[in-house]
């Protein structure tokens, strides 16, 4: 079952886009979907083998910016403290209770996933650069020696 399609504002929508004057003529038509892209990716995409690198390294920043934000996530949680006590509640909270899982449990799944989707962007930039890989090998200028390789084949006889 897939989500409802979540409408975006964009700068054309009368509640962002502030008091429209006499003259602008009707307002642009509501966009659906996700707002343009932007930045570092926008635009061509580069598929030499160096731009391919370009973008890997994207993904790459990527999953250290995932890793970083579970890490400063894991050190705040850290620094609250055991807040669900000692008692039996809070043990029942930490642990789990009758087969159901605890904070202990969710927490360590969560970060198994963040590491997972982390590993996930790592593989999608390796990736990438083993395709620019293969487009610079397919590239090389390999007709120069082909004919010549063919030049040197002995004549077939009639």
């Amino acid at each position: 079952m897939s989500d409802p399609e979540v409408p975006y504002p964009t700068p054309n929508d009368p509640d962002l886009a502030g008091p429209q004057s006499a003259t602008a003529g009707p307002p642009a038509p509501k966009t659906t979907g996700p707002p343009p892209v932007s930045g570092p990716g926008a635009g061509v995409l580069d598929i030499t083998q160096t731009g391919l690198a370009a973008l890997a390294g994207l993904f790459d920043g990527q999953a250290a910016d995932l890793l970083e934000a579970l890490h400063e996530a894991e050190e705040d949680l850290a620094d609250i403290g055991d807040f669900w006590g000692g008692d039996s509640t809070g043990r029942k909270f930490y642990e789990g209770d009758q087969g159901g899982r605890g904070y202990k449990d969710v927490l360590n799944d969560i970060r198994g996933e963040v590491m997972v989707a982390a590993g996930k962007y790592v593989g999608i930039g390796d990736r990438l650069v083993l395709m620019g890989r293969r487009i610079q090998a397919t590239d090389q200028p390999s007709w120069p020696s082909f004919w010549a390789f063919v030049s040197q084949l002995p004549e077939v006889p009639k």
